[in-house]
């Protein structure tokens, strides 16, 4: 008992507020935790009715933290098997909490208990459940029951779904008689005037049951479905009519009851199409009867008509309930396959005729689509949360998406029945409405959703260029009345037809008409609507940027002007979106204009301060137009500088929103500038310290000091080039593959730059390199880029890389491995991994590279003459193309206008140079080795002056004499 004692007191203290007691009392309860008998005293005070009930809801969590933790076999501190026994009884004798939310707790902890010991240690928890549930008047029993059929159905081993569908099939018929018994004596008794709260009992008990079948249904069968599940949902369509009917009496539990039947129906359908081929009809029957009569319309709730529509929506496009294609590509289909197709359409047909279809669309067009008071009202109070474009799944929560995803597939699926009808529909209601006349307004609204839902539907037979030159155009003209409406949905249609079919050459009327729509003395739901339609022109294959271009100030000018006009982070993302998407497609053309771009964002970033999304979207619009302007850009450093240091600073909190688009833009920043200056460089300073903390943008980073090293290569080197080879070399030893090839890439670009200073830098990493490449444990890529290195420093001076030898040659107790030996080693790793490389330009570099150690007159060379000598000339069979007059050139040399001295195809040298960035590669490329020594007349001269080095009767007699003829009589062909 004092145990039990000191327990409840922490307990208590820690479900304190004030921190002096929490602190210590949590710090006790987790010392508590790996104790023997720690749960056994938890579950004693929670089950105890007459104690506090804080204490007892911070005593419920701490067991249920301990069997998530420690409830496990052979874990370390695990509780105890003799343990678990009495927790395992405690647990079924307190199905009596008075408590909801505690009950729910317990039932909880017995489905994760279930889930780790049903059946093997736990054998009895089933019957016990089921015997329980007779005599629980607070069904806390069929609530566990509940928690543990759901906690066993998630169960996705083999052997736990097989142990799972045994007992689905075993108890379903127990479970589906008692939710049917409950079920018919609550309409029963509903139907003879009996609201008492026995009653809504019966209901109660019949929803926990239904929670469980459910699971059995979706988790605990095989196809087919045996036939008492499908008695049990063809019960449901049949007690939904007298169940909804007694919701004036019980509307919460009534709901519930209805929605958790559908939500079943729903996911048998998305998941076991076939198994749900006789419910079509009862389906649609239902969903009619409730969304288009009028006696159904008066009963039905919102949440379930939704359900009822979207199954309806799902039946029609389900692939599996349509028949295969015969005028394209035919899809291979089984038997049964094409059985469940051919019989679905069959009840399709039976289900959807045409007076029916009739009714629907005519309903969902005038009923449904017709805009409501209540949405009048937030269009009057909150514009912004009225114009917001849902995405996504919306359609299954919301009934006005829910009824238009139903119109398009029901037209999708009938297009040669429906367009017809609405055709004339919408001709009959082209003439102008009076803007006075709401309920005028409100239907040609509703006709014009419809005319923009259907236009992939309706492109040939509706005239639209006849229709936006004459209807629509009078419509926007209109400011009286409720013009406002019918302004926005034509904003709206021509964003959704002009991807369909509109003439090119009213593209400058509807740039005209946009402008004016988003004129700041519009309505506000009106400009939101135009700006949508703003994204759709621009992200059109017919949009035209030179048609364009005379649009851009003021649209810019009316974009800012509504940028800082909403209220809502959301719509201001959208909005700037758009202006970003703008300068992205118009690329240089806006070189002009961005004084004028840019006169608003700077007020709109310091307006943002705490919107960080909002500044992502600014950062990303900035990006957009320095990669516009290019060179430009450097007068943007005072504004530029400032923002991508905020953002990448590691000491401001908002580095962890902005740091990806702050790298981006400082990326693009660098790239476009023609020279570097100090401000520019002073971001190396914010660069460094974010890779050395994360990694999660590295290859971004990296890119970034790449362009810095072509930009300004003395100054970065001089100033940063310690610091940045020890950062750079300790990340590579945390790093994958794909992370340590950027970092290789980055310093070959720094050895192509070719300054003094870095070869005393680049000594560390050569060795450690060597002695990676000579281990053998890394992959190819990375072994390439370590060769392709290693050869950039044997081309820019060999010495080096014999001092980097000799160095290796030291062994970490101070002794000395032979030299010959390690040389020869590099060599014959070296050799061996040029099998595998494939890139004809990698190639060359490193047998340019081998080339050029054939004069450093060290022994392994020379005894490895011959291998060397062949994969030369293998490279060269690659590499060499004959011209035009007969004479053979190398075919990866490049001249100052980008030609290749081959007639092959000038591939890799047909850039478009951008950027100042690819202006300064290509200036690179040109002093590359690659690309500036012809191989065959250096591996000649290599060859002469090997020769001059041991005299020519050892060179031919000793080396040459070990080749093989074939090998030098194709080398002879180029020399």
């Amino acid at each position: 008992m004092e145990i039990e004692q000191l327990v409840y007191e922490t307990l208590l203290q820690a479900s304190s507020q004030h921190p002096d007691m929490l602190k210590p009392a949590e710090q006790k309860l987790k010392e508590w935790e790996v104790e023997p008998g720690f749960y056994s005293v938890l579950f004693r005070i929670f089950s105890n009715q007459s104690l506090d009930l804080n204490v007892r809801w911070m005593s419920i969590l701490c067991f249920k933290q301990g069997v998530e933790k420690y409830w496990r076999k052979n874990i370390e501190h695990g509780i105890s098997e003799e343990e678990k026994v009495i927790l395992r009884k405690m647990l079924l004798t307190n199905l009596s909490e008075p408590v909801p939310r505690l009950a729910t707790q317990v039932s909880v902890i017995i489905g994760r208990v279930a889930r780790l010991d049903w059946p093997y240690d736990w054998g009895d928890l089933m019957p016990e459940l089921i015997e329980r549930i007779k005599y629980d008047p607070q069904n806390r029993a069929l609530l566990s029951m509940h928690h543990v059929v759901k906690s066993l159905a998630g169960k996705r081993l083999y052997d736990s779904i097989k142990l799972f569908q045994d007992a689905s099939s075993q108890l379903f018929p127990n479970f589906y008689s008692h939710w049917e018994q409950r079920t018919d004596a609550f309409i029963k008794e509903m139907e003879h005037g009996n609201a008492s709260p026995p009653v809504a009992k019966l209901l109660e008990d019949a929803f926990y049951t239904q929670k469980i079948l459910s699971n059995f249904v979706l988790y605990g069968f095989k196809s087919p479905y045996p036939s008492d599940v499908k008695r049990f949902i063809l019960a449901i369509f049949n007690k939904v009519r007298p169940i909804i009917a007694c919701r004036a009496y019980y509307p919460d539990l009534v709901e519930k009851f209805v929605c958790r039947m559908f939500k079943m129906l729903m996911a048998i359908l998305e998941d076991h199409p076939s198994e749900y081929l006789d419910f079509i009809q009862p389906t649609v029957e239902l969903a009619y009867f409730y969304g288009f009569t009028a006696d159904g319309n008066t009963v039905v709730f919102e949440r379930f008509l939704i359900q009822l529509f979207n199954l309806t929506k799902l039946i029609l496009i389900c692939p599996q309930y349509k028949l295969p294609r015969t005028n394209g590509p035919i899809c291979q289909m089984d038997e049964t396959a094409k059985q469940v197709s051919a019989s679905a359409v069959q009840h399709k047909a039976s289900v959807f005729k045409s007076d029916r279809l009739m009714i629907m669309c005519q309903q969902l067009i005038y009923k449904y689509f017709l805009l409501t008071p209540a949405e009048l009202e937030i269009w009057d109070s909150d514009p912004e949360m009225f114009a917001t474009d849902e995405v996504g799944e919306y359609w299954k929560y919301n009934l006005k998406a829910c009824t238009e995803s139903l119109f398009m597939s029901l037209f999708h699926e009938f297009r040669e029945l429906l367009t017809p009808r609405l055709a004339a529909t919408i001709e009959s209601n082209r003439e102008f409405v009076d803007p006075t006349n709401l309920e005028a307004v409100l239907k040609k609204d509703a006709i014009y959703n419809a005319f923009g839902l259907t236009a992939f539907e309706m492109f040939d037979i509706i005239n639209f260029d006849d229709w936006f030159n004459t209807t629509l155009r009078q419509e926007l003209m209109e400011s009286h009345g409720h013009s406002r409406v019918l302004k926005r949905r034509v904003a709206w249609l021509i964003g959704q037809w002009l991807t369909v079919r509109l003439n090119p050459e009213y593209r400058p009327e509807l740039y005209n008409i946009l402008i004016g729509l988003l004129n700041p003395e519009q309505d506000m739901a009106v400009r939101l609507a135009a700006t949508s339609t703003l994204r759709c022109a621009i992200d059109d294959f017919d949009f035209s940027s030179e048609h364009f271009i005379e649009y851009l100030e003021p649209m810019a000018f009316s974009l800012y002007k509504l940028l800082v006009s909403v209220r809502e982070c959301d719509t201001k993302l959208n909005v700037l979106h758009v202006m970003s998407f703008m300068v992205e497609r118009l690329g240089p053309m806006v070189e002009p204009y961005f004084d004028s771009l840019l006169q608003y964002l700077p007020k709109l970033w310091t307006d943002s301060d705490d919107h960080h999304m909002l500044r992502c979207a600014i950062i990303s619009t900035l990006t957009q137009i320095v990669r516009a302007i290019r060179t430009k850009s450097a007068e943007l450093t005072p504004f530029l500088v400032p923002i991508i240091r905020y953002s990448v600073d590691i000491k401001e909190k908002a580095y962890i929103y902005l740091q990806e688009d702050g790298l981006e833009l400082l990326l693009s920043y660098i790239e476009s500038c023609a020279t570097y200056n100090d401000d520019m460089l002073s971001l190396i300073n914010y660069l460094l310290p974010l890779l050395d903390y994360s990694t999660e943008h590295l290859k971004t980073g990296l890119m970034i000091l790449e362009a810095y090293v072509l930009i300004a290569p003395d100054k970065v080197i001089s100033e940063y080039g310690t610091q940045l080879f020890s950062l750079t070399t300790s990340l590579m030893n945390d790093l994958k593959d794909e992370g340590i090839v950027c970092i290789l890439s980055l310093y070959e670009t720094i050895i192509k730059v070719n300054l003094p200073q870095t070869i005393e830098l680049m000594m560390v990493v050569l060795g450690q390199n060597l002695k990676c490449l000579c281990s053998g444990e890394m992959g190819l890529a990375i072994n390439s880029c370590r060769l392709s290195l290693i050869s950039r420093v044997i081309l820019n001076d060999s010495s080096i890389f014999i001092k980097v030898v000799e160095h290796l040659c030291m062994t970490e107790n101070g002794n000395l491995m032979n030299f010959d030996n390690v040389l020869n080693r590099i060599i014959e790793v070296w050799l061996e991994r040029m099998n595998q490389i494939v890139q004809n330009d990698r190639r060359k570099l490193l047998c340019l590279a081998l080339a050029s150690l054939l004069t450093c007159q060290k022994k392994p060379i020379l005894e490895l003459f011959k291998e060397i000598i062949t994969v030369c000339v293998e490279t060269l069979n690659d590499i060499m193309r004959k011209t035009d007059d007969g004479i053979y050139a190398d075919s990866m040399l490049m001249t100052d206008d980008c030609s290749n001295v081959s007639s092959r195809a000038n591939s890799e040298c047909e850039y478009q140079y951008e950027t100042e960035h690819n202006e300064r590669q290509r200036c690179l490329s040109l002093k590359d080795p690659i690309h500036c020594i012809p191989f065959h007349k250096y591996l000649q001269s290599q060859l002469l002056a090997l020769q001059n080095q041991i005299g020519e009767q050892q060179f031919q007699g000793v080396l040459i004499s070990k080749v093989g003829s074939d090998i030098l009589e194709q080398l002879y062909v180029y020399m």
